[in-house]
């Protein structure tokens, strides 16, 4: 089966991906959110805003799908280092 790829994120940020050719682009707020992301195997780009809405659901989304964590405008990553210890779980520096 084909993988499709999703990005989910702010109104402001799906539009810009779907400007860029992302047909699969959600808002956060999409009342159908979990049935859009459940209904096929995926490879689900959330901004880390949108992680932080999604992160209850996971288990709902399709088994087979893969979710990534990207940067948001609201919320960019500062540092290399906080990538790492969102990563690994924790600061490598303490």
């Amino acid at each position: 089966m084909k993988m499709q790829i999703a990005v989910v994120g702010s109104k402001q940020e799906v539009l810009g991906y779907r400007l860029a050719g992302i047909k699969r682009a959600w808002d956060i707020g999409d009342e159908n959110l979990l049935g859009k992301l459940s209904k096929e195997q995926s490879i689900i780009f959330a901004t880390k805003k949108a992680m932080k809405t999604i992160s209850p659901i996971m288990s709902s989304i399709h088994k087979d799908s893969i979710v990534f964590e990207i940067p948001s405008h609201e919320l960019p990553y500062e540092l290399v280092g906080e990538i790492i210890r969102d990563t690994i779980g924790f600061d490598l520096r303490k």
